[in-house]
């Protein structure tokens, strides 16, 4: 099964705030420009576990989809965002915010990103591969 597929299943199940616990995730550690609160009624909510799940398994599939040509990891969009970068509205219809939000992770990062990802699985094996 491709990452591409679990990835689609959590989605599809709703797993998001069983698979990984990234409460306390900063996504500002990443990229500087990152938020991490929505503007939902003009009122500014801190993003969810599920929510920062969703960002997070989406920047991972993008890292994924990058890396068939690795030089892509490392490209700067024109407006000097890195390339490593999804786009989050809200989980639901009714909590839509007005001021979408992109979430991206410059390339010096994605080590750290994947890191934290590893490590919030809560599997120690996998925490010991992380700091090799």
């Amino acid at each position: 099964m491709s990452l591409g597929a679990v990835v689609r299943l959590i989605f599809c199940y709703k797993l998001e705030g069983v698979i990984l616990d990234l409460k306390r995730i900063n996504f500002k550690s990443y990229y500087p420009n990152n938020k991490n609160a929505l503007f939902i009624n003009n009122k500014k909510n801190p993003l969810s576990g599920a929510s920062k799940v969703h960002i997070a398994l989406n920047l991972l599939w993008t890292i994924r989809n990058r890396t068939y040509h690795w030089g892509n990891l490392l490209k700067i969009q024109p407006n000097k965002r890195p390339r490593i970068t999804t786009y989050f509205t809200g989980l639901k219809d009714n909590d839509r915010a007005k001021m979408p939000m992109n979430i991206s992770v410059e390339p010096s990062k994605i080590v750290l990103f994947l890191d934290d990802l590893i490590k919030s699985i809560g599997n120690k094996d996998l925490e010991d591969l992380s700091s090799l």
